[in-house]
């Protein structure tokens, strides 16, 4: 019987899923899952409960603070993923689940393997760091993966193949983020947003604006004049498409909370992604620096905003003590990366990187550990 290889590439917003080998995932959903208020039975993403009561639901994001902590929900994900998504059994065949680097990472990959084998027989499990997954992409050992995505800021180095977890910097902070100043900017600015009752549906359409508008600037403008709307203007769905010239200069404030943190954030920890490079890099050994900055990887959705790209170069080449050859990698498809550089690791990783539900069973608690090391 041919074994088949599942990828699930669990992110702080999507989750991608689909199988070994291919160059692109079969689907992909929300990290979330819509819990009844009722009976606390599970359904994932907001389209499950389309035709329900969706007063009776409650719409959960799986990561809280950059941490999965109710492992029930994570059930009812997992569950919906192996009944709706992957069309075919999974019992036997061998699922490659990828994570961020999240702060209850060791306890939860062993939770994890264990509902895995027990509620759902699969035969072989392999789960691996996200940043590491990104190299494979490239066909490198080495490198530094900076991810911006929904919920989670990060900044991985690796040096052949290993994470210096050392130096490794995150912040709960990303895209999600950045909606919700979209929002306080729109409203102290004169517009606001329709009355959607529905959190989801107000949330969708910021994440719309931002998406189809915002762009970064090359540099930070230090003097510019800021838009107004002279009348009070309710912005509904069926107005995104006539929004350019009205938002003016909304369209780049908000993405430079990605380079000044403190725009949205009381706290006195500085948690841009320049600062958080220089952090990170700080801690790397010196004759590691340069393999680093010249090998800089972008992955997650906020790496896409227009002028990106060519503003953290400006802003990490303005960083002490950083290489003069210091490269961004270029990439067609960052949104997508860590699926894809799984892909590419199923095809090419030894059979050590697997553990069967036999083996995980009869494994010491150190023995799993060394097992699920990244």
């Amino acid at each position: 019987m041919d074994v088949s290889i599942v990828i699930i590439d669990i992110g702080s917003y999507l989750t991608r899923v689909g199988f070994g080998g291919n160059s692109r995932h079969s689907s992909e959903l929300l990290t979330a899952a819509s819990i009844s208020t009722v009976d606390n039975s599970g359904f994932i993403s907001d389209a499950c409960v389309a035709n329900a009561d969706r007063s009776n639901f409650q719409f959960i994001n799986l990561f809280n603070n950059g941490v999965i902590e109710n492992l029930n929900w994570f059930k009812h994900f997992l569950r919906y993923i192996f009944e709706f998504e992957i069309l075919t059994t999974i019992t036997e065949n061998k699922v490659l689940i990828t994570l961020p680097l999240i702060s209850n990472l060791k306890d939860l990959k062993i939770q994890m393997a264990r509902i895995l084998f027990n509620e759902f027989n699969i035969g072989w499990l392999s789960i691996q760091s996200s940043a590491k997954m990104c190299l494979y992409a490239y066909s490198l050992s080495s490198g530094i993966i900076i991810n911006c995505s929904e919920k989670l800021i990060q900044i991985t180095p690796i040096i052949n193949n290993q994470i210096l977890f050392e130096a490794v910097q995150s912040a709960n902070f990303g895209g999600f983020d950045l909606d919700c100043y979209l929002e306080k900017l729109l409203e102290s600015r004169g517009f606001e947003i329709g009355p959607y009752t529905q959190s989801f549906a107000r949330k969708s359409l910021l994440k719309k604006i931002k998406e189809k508008y915002c762009f970064v600037n090359h540099r930070k403008l230090e003097t510019y004049e800021k838009t107004f709307c002279s009348n009070q203007m309710t912005i509904y769905a069926t107005d995104i498409n006539r929004l350019n010239n009205l938002l003016g200069s909304i369209k780049f404030e908000v993405t430079e909370a990605l380079f000044a943190s403190e725009l949205i954030s009381n706290s006195l920890i500085n948690k841009s992604i320049p600062q958080l490079f220089s952090n990170c890099i700080k801690k790397v050994d010196k004759k590691y620096k340069n393999i680093l900055c010249e090998n800089i990887i972008l992955t997650g959705g906020c790496t896409l905003f227009e002028g990106f790209e060519q503003r953290l170069k400006n802003e990490l080449q303005s960083l002490p003590n950083i290489s003069e050859n210091l490269r961004i990698l270029p990439a067609n498809n960052r949104n997508n990366l860590t699926w894809y550089g799984s892909s590419v690791f199923t095809q090419s990783a030894n059979e050590e990187i697997w553990i069967s539900g036999q083996q995980f069973r009869a494994s010491t608690a150190q023995d799993l550990d060394r097992k699920f090391s990244f």
